[in-house]
């Protein structure tokens, strides 16, 4: 008795067979490939036709997401017709703003950092990355023993240095008539030297509408260039007087149970004391210490891509990319011990 239950059951458990199955799916044409009939040639077409369906259908997937990945877009463009077009307003710019061979001496002395050439102590900068004939004449214009400097004017240096759209200005079309350098008028701004048409250069102030009535009144008085006599102009002096002091921005400051003030926020004079000696080189010619806090800080603090680093401080990829690593170790062992310090078993407790 037992023995015929237990056979039962091993018979209820035992799978259908894929006839029954196929019988039963509504997918088309499985039913003609797995049947009790015995026409094999039936079986075989039928086994061809559903194979090549889904060939053709994967293939038309796979082209399908190909065609996706290519990002198509369509652009459409509406034409207008004018019996009158004026001169177009173009500004052609130059991304290398400067000419190195009209640069003087005295531009280096100046605006040798500002111009990425030379670092704080009046020394050339990434030597390796100079070519030989442009580092020979640098070295002779960076030689700085014995000179007296002239007075530097940032405006006569853009004049002078600039690219000229008379060497820029291949051709000019426009209107069935020929255009030229003259039709170009140069415009100023504080980092580009331009050509823009048809513009000017009136030291005008611009937007007042959208000046405070207070603050545009300041800026008459100090915009009138009548008689004016210029000064020589320091870019690192006007940064040290314009820029922001934390002790106008500081409002109030708590930190581990006491009050800080301005003087606790000298982190990074702070910082490049304990550091500097691990990161100082004898070499003349490498990264000043200062720089390279810098260029580790701004990385640890945006995030940014070391391509990006090396566009903003004018260094090489290849620089940023070994610097960063370095500081960032020379960080970590000066001060692990005083802030990440082991506890002691008394701190344990």
């Amino acid at each position: 008795m037992d023995m015929k239950e237990e056979a039962e059951e091993m018979e209820y458990k035992r799978p259908a067979p894929i006839e029954v199955f196929a019988s039963h799916s509504t997918l088309h044409g499985i039913s003609h490939m797995f049947t009790y009939e015995r026409a094999c040639i039936k079986r075989s077409l039928w086994i061809l036709f559903f194979l090549g369906s889904l060939g053709v259908l994967a293939m038309v997937c796979v082209d399908r997401v190909q065609f996706y990945f290519q990002y198509p877009h369509v652009t459409k463009l509406d034409e207008v017709a004018a019996a009158q077009i004026p001169f177009p307003a173009v500004t052609f710019c130059n991304l290398n703003s400067f000419r190195f061979s009209r640069v003087t001496r005295n531009d280096l002395y100046h605006a040798g950092e500002l111009l990425a050439l030379l670092n704080g102590r009046y020394e050339i900068r990434d030597t390796h990355m100079v070519e030989e004939n442009v580092l020979q004449v640098l070295k002779e214009r960076a030689d700085f023993d014995n000179y007296k400097p002239r007075p530097f004017n940032m405006r006569e240096f853009y004049d002078r240095t600039g690219h000229d759209i008379k060497d820029m200005l291949l051709s000019c079309f426009f209107r069935g008539a020929d255009c030229n350098a003259e039709d170009f008028k140069v415009s100023h701004s504080l980092l580009l030297f331009c050509s823009s048409v048809l513009s000017e250069v009136r030291y005008e102030i611009r937007d007042t509408h959208m000046v405070e009535e207070n603050v545009l009144q300041v800026l008459k008085e100090r915009a009138d260039f009548d008689n004016y006599k210029p000064r020589p102009f320091n870019m690192r002096e006007f940064y040290d007087r314009t820029g922001h002091d934390i002790k106008d921005m500081l409002l109030s400051c708590f930190f581990r149970g006491a009050d800080c003030n301005a003087e606790d926020f000298k982190v990074f004079d702070d910082l490049l004391t304990r550091i500097g000696a691990r990161i100082s080189y004898q070499d003349t010619n490498s990264i000043p210490a200062e720089e390279r806090l810098s260029i580790c800080l701004w990385f640890l603090a945006t995030g940014d891509s070391y391509r990006t680093i090396a566009g903003s401080f004018r260094a090489g990829i290849s620089t940023v990319s070994m610097l960063i690593p370095d500081v960032v170790a020379a960080i970590w062992d000066c001060l692990v011990e005083e802030f990440m310090a082991v506890p002691g078993a008394e701190e344990w407790r």
